[in-house]
């Protein structure tokens, strides 16, 4: 690495890590670029969230994703996954409602096209997440 104290670099190594099955050593290189930039921008929390949500650790994902402060349409698709995967499923229907009310279009075949995750497992067990929650196929 170029620039040890660049807490973008080491945020979006923790987004790549995450994606690759590595969700503790994201967490861990997310929370280094947190101390660095403590003022960081609202994705670090995308990434947290992604980084909790690939380790099965639903509740600490759904604290991350509250902490994005404009969400786009998925990150609520996200947060409905991980309420479901809990059992909180009336909180997962107002998610799905958001979700819709912002991307009516949304469907899980068409969102797991722009998916990255390399696991097909995970793929496979977020979809049925993705399902619990009652998100539209």
């Amino acid at each position: 690495m170029l620039n040890p104290n660049d807490a973008d670099t080491h945020a979006t190594m923790a987004l790549f890590l995450q994606y690759t099955g590595y969700p503790e050593d994201a967490i861990e290189r997310l929370g280094l670029a947190m101390r660095i930039n403590p003022l960081h921008p609202s994705w670090y929390w995308e990434v947290l969230g992604l980084a909790h949500m690939t380790g099965c650790r639903y509740e600490d994902a759904v604290k991350a994703f509250a902490m994005i402060q404009h969400p786009a349409s998925y990150i609520h698709a996200y947060r409905a996954a991980c309420l479901a995967a809990v059992g909180r499923m009336d909180e997962a229907r107002v998610e799905r409602a958001r979700l819709l009310e912002a991307n009516p279009a949304f469907r899980i075949d068409r969102a797991f096209k722009t998916e990255a995750w390399a696991s097909q497992d995970f793929l496979d067990h977020l979809r049925g997440l993705y399902k619990a929650a009652g998100l539209p196929e």
